[in-house]
């Protein structure tokens, strides 16, 4: 069919969900022609519809070294906030006593999560993503 428009003609958008499961949650997937892509945080089982995995442990772990000077700056610069509301103990910031401080990524997920965004974002940056399904995810992740 002619164009009369003069706009280049459209490229056909291929509506994609994005499932992203976390620990030993099990989730059912209604039958879809559409694309579903997967992504694990940890383990889970998945069922239902064939689904393409974006996972890549070698490239996640290459993201942790590339952020992980940038990511320790900007927990330390939280102590700026201990120090503006006097958050100080013998002129000891009292941040250096919390667990943040520490990194402590049993409390703090924070690190992992943003891993796991910029790997998801890569790997999904050319791709229509029009559903989200989740299962498992702490809330924290999601925000």
């Amino acid at each position: 069919m002619k164009n009369f428009s003069g706009d280049p003609p459209r490229k056909e958008v291929l509506l994609a969900e994005l499932v992203i499961c976390e620990g030993g949650s099990e989730l059912q997937l209604e039958p879809s022609q559409d694309s579903t892509f997967l992504y694990r945080i940890g383990s889970c089982e998945i069922s239902g519809r064939k689904v393409t995995e974006i996972n890549d442990s070698t490239r996640l772990n290459a993201i942790a070294t590339e952020i992980r000077d940038e990511y320790s700056r900007w927990i330390y610069s939280i102590n700026n906030l201990f120090l503006r509301n006097r958050i100080v103990s013998e002129k000891l910031s009292l941040f250096f006593l919390t667990d943040l401080s520490c990194k402590r990524l049993e409390f703090f997920r924070t690190y992992d999560a943003v891993c796991n965004l910029i790997l998801i974002r890569e790997k999904m940056e050319s791709v229509v993503v029009d559903k989200i399904t989740v299962s498992g995810v702490a809330p924290g992740f999601l925000r």
